[in-house]
């Protein structure tokens, strides 16, 4: 008996580690699972970004402030048009999920209309470049991006717009 004990033990023990060690851990570089986001929306409602699991992500750093954000957002709209409602093998689809480095709700919400930046997932701590997210990603410039697989693990960061159409046509069914 004692010994059927001990070959339970190690068989739960090497299991154990062998499970510890396939996890992907969380991190900020491709390979790595995704740090979860929770920042307010414009209607101060919480958005986590793990909320959007199973679609692919992009997300994007921006702020209204920010003019080469500003000429790069109509590609980011093209990007959205282009795979909003397209269909992946591996995915429910594809969203962007904005964070905004702003300090004014005003001048965010304004940016946001006039770049007719459509897509629901626009969220801001308006801390600037103390934002949560920010810090949490080390970004120190912006426009930059995340782009993330529906299982959170990031794929690539700082990409153009032309290697995330690269990817997510990749992506397709």
């Amino acid at each position: 008996m004692k010994k059927y004990f001990l070959i339970y033990l190690s068989l739960f023990i090497c299991a154990e580690l062998y499970s510890q060690d396939t996890q992907i851990k969380e991190g900020i570089n491709p390979g790595y699972k995704a740090i979860d986001i929770a920042l307010p929306n414009l209607n101060d409602s919480i958005v986590k970004l793990s909320s959007l699991k199973g679609y692919y992500v992009l997300v994007d750093f921006w702020a209204s402030w920010c003019a080469p954000c500003r000429m790069k957002n109509p590609q980011i709209v093209e990007i959205y048009n282009q795979f909003k409602n397209a269909k992946f093998k591996d995915a429910k689809g594809f969203v962007i999920y904005s964070v905004s480095l702003d300090h004014s709700k005003k001048a965010w919400e304004k940016a946001i209309m006039i770049d007719n930046l459509k897509w629901p997932y626009h969220v801001s701590d308006l801390k600037g470049w103390n934002s949560a997210a920010a810090l949490t990603y080390q970004i120190n410039s912006i426009p930059n991006n995340l782009l993330i697989d529906p299982n959170g693990i990031i794929i690539g960061r700082s990409l153009s717009e032309q290697q995330i159409i690269k990817i997510l046509n990749s992506k397709k069914e």
